[in-house]
């Protein structure tokens, strides 16, 4: 019989791999679900929609879909090393406050107002970013000043659960008045360190612990069989749907903006709100 184990990973599997790369927060979008879920299905979809754990499979699974989609530029990128050392400044900044506040941002998978705060600052920071942006500048003109101001986004965007990564990074690449091509170019060749990162802090830790038998894992411990299958499961899905959504979302970013988006964020901000004022009161 199919575990809704398996059900609930294919359906954060699916969200995952759309949400990542569209500029509307994958994980205000696993937050949200996960919440709605447990209505709907029980504690267990809840479990694994909040589960950092998870979380870090579900974003390993569309790192893999960036490799796949910008192979060629990351042959190139070897050659680079100017960009090279634009995207190591561009990811200090995320990588610092992902060290020190690791627990702290772990709690907040559990406020789905949080979330809609976040979504309202996608929705402005996107809208800005496309009226005020010149579209001119390519990516070989960036300067360390570029840099930082798009590690600053990143940073901000892993502070606040709904604040999108990549919307975030490509709203300041237009600030900085790159092309859309550009600025969505960055986004996603940034996300390769910072998702690959997020993963060896939260993995590593584990891995060593079950290699070594030094010291006790609570979340290695509380880990089935089918919970390691529906992480497996989720992974492959959304490595396959992110795979197809950002092809899909590179040929709309540089046709049409990132407008729809925008929108698109500030609708689930306002029924997120509407939900919870109804739960609430």
């Amino acid at each position: 019989m199919f575990s809704s184990d398996y059900l609930h990973a294919i359906l954060l599997g699916i969200i995952q791999g759309i949400a990542e790369f569209l500029p509307v927060s994958s994980s205000g979008h696993l937050v949200v679900f996960g919440k709605l879920f447990e209505k709907w299905f029980g504690s267990q979809a809840a479990d694994a929609g909040e589960n950092a754990l998870f979380n870090v499979a579900l974003h390993l699974g569309t790192l893999g879909s960036i490799l796949v989609v910008y192979r060629h530029d990351l042959r190139a990128l070897l050659r680079d090393y100017r960009l090279c050392a634009w995207i190591v400044v561009a990811t200090i900044p995320a990588a610092v406050i992902g060290v020190l506040f690791k627990k702290k941002l772990e709690a907040t998978f559990e406020q789905p107002l949080l979330v809609a705060c976040g979504w309202l600052m996608t929705a402005t920071a996107l809208w800005y970013g496309q009226k005020i942006g010149r579209n001119q500048r390519a990516l070989a003109e960036m300067t360390i000043k570029d840099a930082i101001v798009v590690g600053l986004f990143q940073a901000v965007a892993l502070i606040v659960r709904g604040f999108s990564r990549s919307g975030s990074t490509i709203a300041g690449g237009l600030f900085c008045g790159f092309t859309r091509e550009a600025a969505a170019k960055f986004s996603f060749l940034i996300a390769i360190p910072a998702i690959g990162g997020a993963g060896v802090v939260e993995v590593g830790p584990l891995l060593w612990h079950a290699l070594t038998g030094s010291g006790n894992s609570e979340k290695l411990a509380h880990l089935s069989r089918d919970d390691v299958g529906a992480m497996l499961v989720g992974a492959l899905v959304a490595f396959i749907v992110g795979w197809v959504a950002l092809e899909w979302l590179l040929r709309l970013i540089v046709r049409r903006g990132v407008g729809i988006f925008a929108v698109y964020c500030l609708v689930v901000a306002l029924f997120t709100f509407a939900w919870q004022a109804y739960e609430r009161f």
